[in-house]
């Protein structure tokens, strides 16, 4: 688009902003946690100078994950792109998705973005991100014991 360029300048910017998405999307494996996929750099990164300017103020950060075939930067805005982790559910009967092993794949990204959103076809296999050993959450750093998860539950009723 020729004209492009004698477009007012708020006009441009408000295009080159709708340029720019608001999630970074990651497809793993569970049975190997191969990274399969990720989204590409946000396309203002490539497109001139002025584009670029625009995408230094969403503040990215760029941060090294290795995928199937070599190192791949996902490009986040810790405080406003949505990270979505899509996770391809293994056919093994032990769940293998934990906090640690995502830790593991993602490295700072995970621990840097605010906003995250966790998607498997089958929902019971993340069941071990959700666990809450000796009453607190299991975070990144720490592992599950699978033996006493359930055994010191305390059923309560007010009838």
């Amino acid at each position: 688009f020729h004209p492009f360029r004698f477009l007012p300048l708020e006009l441009r910017r408000s295009i080159f902003n709708l340029t720019m998405s608001s999630t970074t999307t990651i497809h793993i494996r569970e049975d190997n946690y191969d990274v399969t996929y990720v989204s590409s750099p946000p396309a203002s990164l490539t497109i001139n100078r002025e584009a670029r300017k625009v995408a230094r103020e969403w503040e990215l950060k760029k941060y090294p994950i290795w995928t199937v075939d070599d190192w791949q930067d996902i490009y986040l805005s810790p405080q406003n792109t949505i990270l979505e982790i899509v996770i391809a559910p293994s056919k093994s009967a032990s769940l293998n998705i934990t906090w640690t092993e995502l830790h593991a794949i993602l490295g700072d990204a995970l621990l840097a973005v605010k906003y995250l959103h966790v998607v498997c076809s089958t929902p019971e296999r993340l069941a071990r991100l959700f666990m809450l050993p000796e009453g607190e959450i299991v975070g990144v750093g720490e592992s599950c014991v699978e033996k006493g998860l359930f055994g010191s539950e305390v059923i309560s009723s007010d009838r």
